[in-house]
């Protein structure tokens, strides 16, 4: 495949036929070459699974799912693939055995798709024996599963492969010349990457640092520094009642005690909540990079202490 590191991502995530695990070990050498280890700890995560303690992206966060299971009754009878209503099980059961999270490595899920297939989690044993009398009178529930369909797992490999997209796009902006970065030298600011990562791969409020956490932010709202935000933001088109929202969220997080650099959760809403807005044209900019310049005007005014 000919082109740049960047243009090999780009066709690579935007050809069904391509893996999307092949796309993400091409994620583990853009993140050496653009120096973010989290960008290449996500992709690790991606391909080997995530591990039970580690905290879950939105697009594999917990999800509903349909539970069924098997029953023996007198004289041989039963019934097969049952559907269990959740209203049987016990209200602090019903979390953990009425629904998943998906946290197995992305080649599991393009494997089990490419055969039709999704995913059948078992109940525990334990909870069998328990709920072996609560569903139907005379029957015996003798094993129970969630059921996780094909599509789920689509959407999973295709959340990763969109991400990467975008923020290979976003990264591209800044400098085309990013994946073929030599060693020793800092092709993109690290802020830069710091918030198209956070905008493009977690997608979500979590909180972003790039600076170190042993320095917290000293946000002033009425100084020049403000001001210029404000102005930098109006340029690039975000609109004054936004630009009241967002001092609203800043003031907000600023006596959350965050470390320099960081996105408070109100911040980062608000971001999410621009960038959205941004994407689907109810908010007019002067440029398709608007929401990454955004994002970046905002790490640098809670960076600079």
């Amino acid at each position: 495949m000919s082109g740049s590191l960047l243009q090999q991502m780009q066709d690579m995530a935007t050809t069904d036929t391509m893996p999307a695990a092949s796309l993400l070990r091409k994620g583990l050498v853009l993140a050496r070459r653009l120096k973010y280890p989290p960008l290449g700890e996500w992709a690790q995560m991606e391909l080997e699974g995530y591990p039970p303690d580690a905290d879950l992206p939105d697009y594999r966060a917990y999800r509903r799912c349909q539970v069924l299971g098997n029953f023996n009754g007198p004289a041989g009878s039963g019934m097969r693939n049952q559907p269990l209503p959740s209203g049987a099980v016990e209200e602090a059961h019903r979390e953990s055995l009425f629904g998943y999270e998906l946290r197995e490595g992305i080649p599991k899920y393009e494997s089990l798709v490419a055969q039709g297939e999704g995913v059948t989690i078992p109940w525990n044993t334990d909870f069998v024996v328990h709920y072996q009398a609560a569903f139907f009178e005379f029957m015996g529930l003798s094993n129970a599963w969630r059921e996780v369909g094909r599509a789920a797992l689509v959407e999973v490999i295709e959340g990763v492969r969109t991400r990467l997209l975008n923020f290979c796009l976003d990264i591209e902006a800044t400098n085309p010349e990013a994946g073929e970065a030599d060693a020793g030298t800092t092709p993109v600011p690290a802020e830069e990457v710091s918030a198209a990562f956070q905008l493009n791969i977690m997608g979500d409020n979590n909180v972003v640092t790039t600076a170190g956490r042993d320095v917290n932010q000293r946000v002033t709202l009425d100084g020049p520094r403000w001001h210029e935000l404000r102005e930098t933001l109006a340029d690039l088109g975000v609109p004054d009642d936004e630009l009241g929202a967002l001092k609203d969220a800043l003031e907000d997080d600023v006596n959350r005690d965050l470390p320099a650099g960081a996105l408070g959760p109100s911040t980062a809403t608000w971001l999410e909540r621009i960038n959205e807005a941004i994407k689907t044209g109810a908010v007019a900019v002067g440029t398709d990079a608007a929401g990454g310049l955004i994002a970046i005007e905002l790490l640098k005014f809670l960076g600079a202490g």
